[in-house]
């Protein structure tokens, strides 16, 4: 399956992507994603659902409208990623030993979200609820 022509995903493992700008209006259930460099992507309108990130990169990402349902992120590095501009007031991810730098968490419902022995720097959760 090419990852940028398909629109729907179903139980795959996509390793080693890189120079991935745009992954716009698709849907990804059950998929892994190990290795991969996605910064500065747009994941605009796309959804994630039952999704593992590996060892990716996804700093500067763009979520506008995107939907994070049972994500996880395990040892990735998130830098100056604004989850506010995704389409959901519960955001339903787990942060495992990541790099969460510069982002922003403000005024989100965490209460379903984990993080894991991450590292946390400069990221504003002002409002959030963390509880």
């Amino acid at each position: 399956m090419d990852i940028l022509s398909e629109e729907y995903f179903e139980d795959q493992v996509f390793s080693d992507l890189k120079n991935v700008s745009k992954l716009v209006s698709k849907s990804f259930y059950d998929c892994t994603f190990k290795n991969c460099d996605f910064n500065e992507a747009d994941f605009s309108d796309t959804m994630f659902s039952e999704c593992t990130f590996k060892s990716c990169n996804l700093s500067l990402t763009l979520l506008k409208n995107t939907k994070l349902q049972d994500v996880l992120f395990d040892e990735c590095k998130i830098l100056g990623v604004d989850f506010t501009a995704i389409s959901q007031l519960i955001i339903e991810i787990s942060f495992k030993e990541s790099q969460i730098l510069k982002c922003n968490f403000s005024g989100l419902e965490l209460i379903k979200t984990s993080f894991n022995d991450c590292t946390i720097h400069n990221s504003d959760f002002y409002e959030a609820n963390l509880s």
